[in-house]
């Protein structure tokens, strides 16, 4: 199984350092040598601290803290009208939000939610999974299921989320995720983009549930159960063609390619 926290944070807190605020000859030149001077000595320790750059394996403590690191330099850098800061700060702005998905809480609620969403096609029960297309191949039906349905998003993560996630994600940090669940990620992109973060703990989720049918196919049954098997190639297929839009996880060529021989080791034991 993946976890996306140790995954990609490294290099999330490397780059971390790399656009916090410091003070240059360019800063001052397009905002004045006092703002730059003022910026600096204001804003430069909220968005740097080297703990949290050297450190690779971190606790909740510490994901608390960079939380408030984030939420301290923002609103420092909303003081200032420059917009040289304004653009300093749209980068800084994507790597809090992806600070904010490897919280553990929060990447946990959104496997779960995720996973519980993708299997609802499977089910019959009445929820309002099925009223939002929060994960349809269309990023424009996605981008409608994530603003018209908040509201589900909410309840499910008041009942199955930590006061911690609710609290995080009903505010504008909900927007953020409707945003990047609403990019078609393409390969020109950067690979640590928030819509690429989020979209592979989407990935994950599926192929969480992949691997426990694999399990279950064990089982009699299971094996003998058609509906099961059919919904598990399906599965298997859909988080293969998932990962294939992904470039952070197809940076793990050889665990993409075991999922791909695992799909057709399925189908070739369980034919339709």
């Amino acid at each position: 199984m993946l976890y996306l926290s140790k995954f990609f944070l490294f290099a999330c807190f490397v780059q971390l350092s790399s656009t916090a605020p410091q003070p240059s000859t360019d800063l001052a030149a397009a905002c004045g040598f006092w703002t730059a001077t003022k910026f600096a000595f204001k804003c430069r320790a909220l968005a740097y601290d080297a703990l949290f750059i050297e450190k690779t394996d971190r606790t909740y403590e510490d994901f608390k803290s960079l939380n408030e690191i984030c939420k301290d330099a923002q609103g420092c850098m909303d003081s200032f009208e420059c917009e040289e800061i304004k653009k300093m700060k749209n980068g800084f702005d994507n790597q809090c939000e992806i600070i904010g998905y490897a919280y553990p809480d929060n990447e946990l609620c959104l496997k779960q939610f995720f996973r519980t969403v993708y299997m609802s096609q499977f089910s019959n029960e009445e929820s309002c999974f099925k009223e939002y297309s929060f994960l349809d191949s269309d990023k424009a039906k996605r981008s409608q299921a994530f603003a018209d349905g908040k509201l589900c998003f909410i309840k499910y993560a008041r009942e199955h989320c930590t006061s911690t996630t609710l609290e995080y994600f009903n505010t504008d940090k909900y927007n953020q995720l409707a945003k990047s669940m609403s990019v078609d990620n393409t390969f020109d992109m950067e690979c640590n983009m928030p819509s690429t973060i989020v979209q592979s703990i989407h990935c994950t989720a599926m192929n969480k549930e992949f691997e426990y049918r694999v399990k279950q196919l064990e089982r009699p049954e299971f094996a003998s159960n058609n509906d099961f098997v059919v919904q598990t190639r399906k599965i298997c297929r859909d988080t293969q063609s998932c990962f294939k839009r992904n470039c952070l996880l197809l940076k793990d060529s050889a665990y993409y390619r075991q999922l791909v021989n695992n799909c057709d080791i399925l189908e070739n034991s369980y034919p339709k």
